[in-house]
């Protein structure tokens, strides 16, 4: 998970993130409103705001706001294997138009998410949430090489 340490890159006109090695892309949608509250393992907060675009990928979810805000948030990602927790709140704030998500990362820090879509754009929001479900599950799955404590790796049986 990061604020402001995303790399992107200008195509077709458009600001979007550099794509990792083997990174396929699912999901993107602009606009959105998308909020973040990062509540880190000592329990200090930091909340931020912006309007941009979401886009999921098999590796991790991104967002890239159309403009730095004053206090400088422009980016945000998280990585999908470093979940360990997601609980998707539903009809948070009565707001049908707002996915809205709990997320545990494996180094304890939780995180608030909110991604409001237009009203006219709920079907755009009902495929994220598709595409969330189904990678966020296949993620947990999956261990990242990083987390892998195998021990035949370290030649002990």
């Amino acid at each position: 998970m990061s604020v402001n340490s995303l790399t992107t890159r200008f195509y077709n006109d458009e600001k979007e993130p550099d794509p990792m090695e083997g990174e396929s892309y699912f999901y993107r949608h602009y606009p959105v409103k998308f909020s973040v509250e990062i509540k880190n393992a000592k329990n200090a907060t930091t909340k931020h705001s912006a309007y941009g675009m979401v886009f999921i990928t098999d590796k991790r979810i991104m967002f890239i706001a159309e403009e730095p805000t004053p206090d400088g948030f422009d980016t945000f990602h998280i990585f999908l294997g470093d979940v360990v927790s997601s609980v998707r709140q539903i009809n948070k704030y009565f707001r049908k138009n707002v996915f809205s998500v709990t997320i545990t990362l494996r180094t304890g820090v939780i995180i608030n998410m909110d991604i409001a879509y237009d009203l006219e754009d709920i079907e755009d929001k009902r495929i994220f949430e598709d595409y969330y479900g189904m990678l966020v599950t296949w993620a947990a799955r999956t261990v990242p090489e990083r987390y892998r404590t195998d021990s035949r790796v370290s030649g002990v049986k």
